[in-house]
């Protein structure tokens, strides 16, 4: 049976031991801390050096997986793209799990784009979809990565991508989008029905994406030599949506008939 003293001295070590540990935890969160404030005042390099040091010190916590994402972050504002680009395929690859993995293969692509890297770029885009295919962020992923496929050359990709969309994400407001995208595609090659029919399902709904429906209608009757037609949905757009975009591009589009 211990004595007064060895519990006094049982004690008195597992209160030192508890404050050691509760500063080692109060000086990790004040130096994750610090450099997240050098982040958000755009101090970029040192932001990048507080980062990289905090990782040195606390790798194995949770806060240095954060901070790993933040140093992509930063490297991409530094526009050290290259490295930014690693960062994150890094931390995409070791954190599956993480929330920010769908964000950093996005962030894959961004990076890709600023290295004027389209194939890479729309791969990387895709792979949001293949990797973390429940993510909010896969819709957009797949319309950036068709986006890309298509700057590349690769209509096929591009048709296929957006075609997912549809397929796998019904539910998503860029369904239209990717409609629409895949309307164009279709005009460029030269399928005007394909085109008039995806366009003309574009414009049967009431999203944002309406007055580019119309739009690209008017440029499919052009095509086919159906002028009045074509005038009268430029017409709508310019009617329906005064003081837009839309309206500007409905009327250069007029002027070029």
């Amino acid at each position: 049976m211990k004595t007064r003293k060895q519990i006094s001295i049982i004690l008195i070590f597992l209160l030192v031991v508890s404050a050691a540990l509760y500063s080692q935890e109060t000086k990790e969160s004040d130096e994750f801390k610090l450099a997240v404030n050098l982040y958000n005042d755009n101090m970029f390099d040192l932001a990048l050096d507080q980062f990289k040091n905090f990782v040195n010190a606390y790798a194995s916590s949770n806060q240095a997986i954060e901070a790993r994402y933040y140093i992509g972050l930063v490297q991409f504002k530094l526009k050290k793209f290259e490295d930014a680009r690693v960062s994150f395929q890094n931390f995409a690859l070791s954190y599956t799990d993480n929330p920010k993995a769908a964000d950093a293969w996005f962030k894959v692509g961004d990076s890709y784009v600023a290295l004027k890297n389209f194939r890479e770029a729309a791969l990387a885009f895709e792979r949001v979809k293949v990797f973390q295919p429940k993510s909010q962020l896969a819709p957009e992923a797949l319309l950036k990565s068709a986006e890309y496929f298509k700057r590349d050359g690769d209509l096929t990709n591009a048709r296929k991508n957006l075609q997912a969309i549809m397929q796998d994400y019904g539910g998503s407001e860029l369904v239209q989008a990717a409609r629409l995208s895949l309307a164009a595609l279709y005009l460029e090659d030269g399928n005007v029905d394909l085109a008039q029919s995806e366009a003309r399902r574009v414009i049967d709904t009431e999203s944002k994406y309406k007055p580019d429906g119309l739009i690209l209608l008017g440029k499919i009757y052009v095509t086919l030599g159906q002028f009045d037609e074509a005038e009268k949905n430029l017409l709508a757009v310019i009617k329906n949506y005064r003081n837009s975009s839309n309206a500007l591009q409905a009327c250069y589009e007029l002027g070029v008939m």
